[in-house]
């Protein structure tokens, strides 16, 4: 792929929702095999949770940073602080 900055790789299943963050150093992933992953555009993979019990279908960070936000088809949303990653 031309112009590929970079490729990452970790879900078992198609990705349902992606976002960057606030400042542009990380990215979230939500997927099907019901896991939300914490990616550093320089590092690879840094977090991976798999507290939803079917698709994580929404995936957001907070404006401030702090806190990720994700939605499932199993009707929960989860909050996690940056504490935790």
């Amino acid at each position: 792929m031309k112009g590929l900055v970079r490729k990452l790789i970790s879900h078992s299943e198609t990705i349902t929702s992606v976002r960057f963050s606030p400042d542009g150093s990380s990215i979230l992933s939500g997927s099907p095999d019901k896991s939300c992953r914490l990616w550093d555009l320089r590092g690879g993979l840094v977090k991976c949770w798999e507290d939803h019990r079917d698709t994580v279908s929404q995936v957001t960070f907070t404006p401030s940073n702090r806190h990720i936000v994700t939605g499932s088809w199993d009707r929960h949303v989860i909050i996690y602080s940056s504490s935790t990653f």
